[in-house]
């Protein structure tokens, strides 16, 4: 089979399909992250400032502490004593096990919730019916930049006296309400991981909404002494003052987040030029129901970190991933639900504990999204998935 030219794979004219190779993800990089790398390596120019700037500029968050990862992040907090030990946190089952991860080291107790049907986010009424004495915090993921009610969360939350820590890994440049994701609850984390929209080639970010504890999360990051206060001229000399993580960010990675964060624009107009093609180009099919596209909430500006169908089975969906495959291109599942995994189930879950985490699972299918797909690119995709299910 033969195709026209698919713009960044590199093929011009007639193609041979079976050569054909559209990745998944790339990350989005260029002269600037490069002049920035040979900045710091030849000039010792650390970023770090810049980008915690940069970052409070576009989140407007209380305060930000960089990190290694989102996970760090994440366990920077949950390892900081605010949470009672031996604790519940609530989290959905469909998300990547290093939230879980988190929280067993923390000494916490993950409890798994369901997640929405049309926006693949925490189901609020499921968590409602997960809250014991025992529970203090919730961890909701806002999926691919698409965000969970906050409103609805919050007041839940506050009814409860039960801390929401925003799982926002997935979601730089996307909002609730005008308020950046993550900003909202008491503290929430970002990711810069390379398959992000915006990537550092590592890297997390902790924004904490209440500075009136930030102490605490800057002396973790020094070790667990207060060295910060110190350089400050705040103290005559630093001491151990509680336990500490080496859990900063890379200056490498500061420095290309720096550049990222400097074309956020170019890469939000981007990305939302190719998921509206992926949304017009396979409405037909969702009119036909044969698959369902991603929701966008009425309060949620998304950052379009993923497009995703939903089929009508796991074999309707299968077969469609085995045709982009068979043509070169990368489509790929996403999280296979913590509760039922070999690990969930020690944990005293089983299958049907979260039945559309379950569903959603074997339903879905991500499409390859990234800044370096062409409109050509996009179309091929689609032809792919019609054929898939016209065949």
């Amino acid at each position: 089979m033969q195709e026209t030219g698919i713009g960044r794979s590199g093929y011009t004219g007639l193609i041979d399909m079976s050569k054909t190779r559209i990745e998944f993800n790339e990350p989005f990089y260029g002269h600037e992250e490069a002049e920035n790398l040979s900045k710091y390596m030849l000039e010792s120019r650390d970023f770090t400032k810049d980008v915690q700037g940069m970052l409070g500029d576009i989140t407007g968050a209380g305060r930000i502490f960089l990190t290694g990862s989102a996970s760090s992040a994440m366990e920077i907090y949950l390892a900081s004593g605010l949470l009672p030990a031996d604790s519940e946190v609530i989290i959905p089952s469909f998300t990547y096990p290093a939230a879980a991860n988190v929280v067993l080291s923390a000494g916490l107790k993950p409890v798994f919730a369901d997640i929405e049907r049309d926006t693949l986010v925490i189901n609020v009424d499921d968590v409602k019916n997960k809250i014991t004495a025992r529970t203090s915090c919730i961890m909701p993921v806002h999926y691919g930049g698409a965000s969970v009610d906050m409103d609805e969360l919050m007041k839940l939350a506050a009814e409860s006296d039960i801390r929401i820590i925003e799982d926002a890994a997935l979601s730089m440049n996307a909002y609730y309400k005008g308020s950046h994701l993550g900003t909202l609850g008491d503290a929430g984390v970002i990711s810069f991981h390379r398959t992000k929209n915006v990537s550092g080639e590592g890297g997390g970010a902790l924004l904490i909404r209440d500075i009136g504890n930030s102490h605490v999360f800057e002396e973790m990051l020094e070790s667990g002494t207060d060295r910060k206060a110190f350089l400050r001229g705040e103290t005559m000399a630093y001491s151990w003052q509680r336990p500490g993580r080496g859990v900063n960010i890379s200056p490498l990675s500061a420095a290309v987040l720096s550049a990222q964060l400097a074309k956020l624009n170019e890469i939000a107009g981007g990305r939302k030029r190719i998921w509206e093609q992926y949304h017009d180009e396979l409405s037909g099919l969702a009119r036909a129901g044969s698959v369902k596209l991603p929701v966008i909430p009425e309060f949620n500006e998304n950052n379009h970190h993923v497009f995703h169908i939903v089929f009508t089975d796991n074999i309707a969906r299968e077969k469609a991933r085995t045709r982009l495959l068979g043509d070169g291109i990368s489509a790929v599942i996403h999280y296979m639900p913590l509760h039922s995994s070999p690990y969930g189930r020690k944990l005293g879950y089983k299958p049907g504990d979260c039945p559309v985490s379950e569903e959603m699972a074997g339903r879905m299918l991500r499409l390859p999204m990234h800044m370096h797909l062409s409109e050509e690119d996009v179309a091929l995709v689609c032809r792919a998935v019609r054929r898939a299910l016209e065949g």
